[in-house]
């Protein structure tokens, strides 16, 4: 039988090396462990993860400068004096680093406010200064925090705006009841990463009951729920409703709409939710021509229009639903009862769309 003393043996006969093994796994377990935490501090506490990359870029920059130091000396750019004083700098530097790492910057609510779009100066959706003052002294009253698998927008009253400061959110979206479908891929959405993520309530506040959205935490999250009364006051100023017009238009194209605007390049997308002219139009008034949507072969579409509010009657195909794509649209050479008909059944389908030259047009009358 085999007692198991193989391996004592082994042990005896090099101790050291045993040792050595042994100090190595250890330390492979420490590093799978450091490894793993900061993974979650990505997750979990964001402030501690920049604070990590902040040092680890620094070392990598010192890095760089103590190997570019040593090469200057051999290319003729430095003496060795030169080299010599700026190598005893660098190692100072990365001393300190070892000694002093940076701390965790932690921002309060009325910071994070100041960091949204709505108080940046160079910013469409920006605000007057008293707006800017009032939100940033509620913020603290207004500020959400939620982890990964929290519902996101759960607290949002009627008329209420859900802000997103910070941290990564998955959305998955449905159509309204009756009409089915629903997003099988979800949609992960970042406070700075996407150009809509900032007012990612946008779409239920302008759009509300277009689709069913659940939003959950990826990460740990920082939000402001702006309720009604100051949300009329950010509808009020024409360039931050324009801005959260766009912010809805951004959501809606990557769920709702993504199938009809699958052949819409996505830097004209990405152009639509940031940059895009939003217009009002009056019961009766005449959108258009767009020929495009008769003869798509002869007349390419030369601009992205989309329909977020209200409805269009359309000649030969009878009443657009917003939201839809008015244009790119496709052709149907059908009769006037025939493209009525389709209209309905397009809308009850929910055959819907959204653009890059955004139009948020009002109920029109429908033809008699």
């Amino acid at each position: 039988m085999d007692d198991g003393g193989g391996g004592a043996s082994r042990s005896m006969s090099d101790p050291a090396g045993t040792a050595a093994a042994r100090v190595r796994g250890e330390s492979e377990a420490e590093k799978s462990a450091a490894r793993a935490y900061l993974r979650a501090a990505r997750t979990n506490e964001p402030e501690l993860a920049a604070a990590v990359k902040s040092e680890e870029t620094a070392r990598r920059l010192l890095a760089v400068a103590e190997r570019s130091a040593r090469g200057y000396v051999q290319s003729g750019l430095l003496t060795a004096v030169e080299a010599e004083e700026l190598l005893s700098g660098i190692t100072r530097a990365q001393r300190r680093l070892r000694l002093n790492p940076p701390e965790p910057l932690v921002r309060d609510p009325p910071d994070l406010m100041k960091m949204t779009p709505l108080l940046d100066p160079t910013h469409p959706a920006r605000v007057t200064r008293a707006l800017a003052q009032r939100l940033t002294s509620m913020a603290h009253t207004i500020v959400v925090r939620r982890f990964p698998g929290d519902a996101i927008a759960a607290a949002v009253p009627k008329g209420g705006l859900l802000l997103l400061a910070r941290g990564v959110v998955e959305v998955m979206w449905a159509r309204p009841f009756g009409d089915g479908g629903g997003g099988a891929v979800p949609l992960r959405v970042g406070a700075t990463s996407s150009s809509y993520g900032w007012a990612l309530g946008a779409a239920d506040l302008l759009v509300p009951g277009a689709a069913r959205f659940d939003m959950r935490a990826v990460s740990a999250v920082t939000a402001f729920i702006v309720p009604p009364d100051v949300v009329q006051d950010l509808l009020a100023s024409p360039g931050t409703s324009e801005a959260l017009w766009r912010a809805a238009f951004g959501l809606l194209a990557a769920t709702l709409l993504r199938n009809d605007l699958a052949a819409v390049a996505p830097q004209v997308l990405r152009l639509a939710s940031t940059r895009s002219r939003v217009t009002t139009h009056t019961v009766g008034e005449t959108l258009g021509p767009f020929q495009m949507r008769r003869a798509p072969t002869k007349y390419p579409p030369r601009e992205l229009v989309v329909l977020l509010r209200g409805e269009l009657v359309c000649e030969g195909e009878g009443t657009l639903e917003a939201p839809c794509v008015v244009v790119p649209g496709a052709a149907h050479a059908l009769t006037g009862d025939q493209a009525a008909k389709f209209g309905k059944l397009a809308a009850r389908m929910g055959n819907s769309a959204t653009g890059g030259s955004v139009a948020s047009g009002l109920k029109r009358p429908k033809p008699e």
